[in-house]
C-alpha cells in the first residue's frame, strides 16, 4: 500500500492515519509551471513535504475528423521524503497535421511521468498512459461525433479538448476539422510545512 491522502487525513503504508497536522505542518505555497520547457525546482527550506501532480501534453488533430488524445496524469505524495531539488520537464501539445496529428509531450518530474496524448490517427487519438504516481490517471481518448471532433481530455484535469481547434484546458487533445494543437502539459507542486 501506497501512502495516500484520504477524507480524515493521510494514511501510510503500515495502515496508520495521521488525522492531524504536524506542529507547525500546513500549506505554504503552490508552485505551477504550465509552459513547455525544462528546468530544476528547489525545495525552500521551510518545506518538508510535497504533494505533486503532473498532465503532459495532448495530441494533437488532424485536419480532417482524425483528433488527438489527452495527456495522461500522475501524482505523488513525498511526507517528509522530499528532495532538495527535481528536475522536469512540461511536455508539448502535439502539432497538427495534414491527415493525423503530432502526439503529446511526455511531462516528468521526480520519478513520475504523465504520458503524451496520442497523435490523432484515422479518426483518434488514445490517451497517454502515465507512470510511477501512487496516483496514475490516462488521459482521455480524442472523440470524433462526426461533424468535428473534441480532443480528449487531460488527465486529471478539469477541462476538455475543443471542437475543430486547439485543446483546451491543460493536457487535452486538439481538435479535428481545423487540426487543431493539442494542450500543453502542467505540472503542480503543493508545498508543506
Amino acid at each position: 500500500m501506497a501512502t495516500s491522502l484520504i477524507n480524515t487525513g493521510v494514511q501510510f503504508p503500515d495502515s496508520t492515519v495521521q488525522t492531524t497536522a504536524a506542529a507547525g505542518g500546513g500549506l505554504l505555497r503552490i508552485t505551477r509551471y504550465t509552459t513547455a520547457g525544462s528546468g530544476t525546482w528547489t525545495k525552500p527550506a521551510d518545506t518538508v513535504s510535497v504533494l505533486i501532480r503532473t498532465i503532459a501534453g495532448g495530441g494533437g488533430g488532424g485536419t480532417t475528423d482524425a483528433v488527438g488524445g489527452g495527456g495522461g496524469g500522475a501524482a505523488e505524495i513525498y511526507i517528509g521524503t522530499a528532495a532538495s531539488s527535481y528536475a522536469y520537464a512540461v511536455g508539448a501539445g502535439g502539432a497538427s497535421g495534414a491527415a493525423a496529428g503530432g502526439a503529446g509531450g511526455a511531462t516528468t518530474i521526480a520519478g513520475i511521468a504523465g504520458g503524451g496524448g496520442g497523435a490523432a490517427t484515422a479518426v483518434r487519438g488514445e490517451g497517454g498512459k502515465p507512470t510511477g504516481g501512487n496516483i496514475n490517471i490516462k488521459g482521455g481518448a480524442g472523440l470524433n461525433y462526426g461533424g468535428g471532433g473534441y480532443g480528449g481530455r487531460g488527465g486529471g484535469a478539469a477541462g476538455g479538448g475543443g471542437t475543430s481547434g486547439a485543446g483546451g484546458a491543460y493536457g487535452a487533445g486538439g481538435g479535428g476539422y481545423g487540426g487543431g494543437v493539442g494542450a500543453s502539459g502542467y505540472i503542480e507542486i503543493q508545498e508543506y510545512a
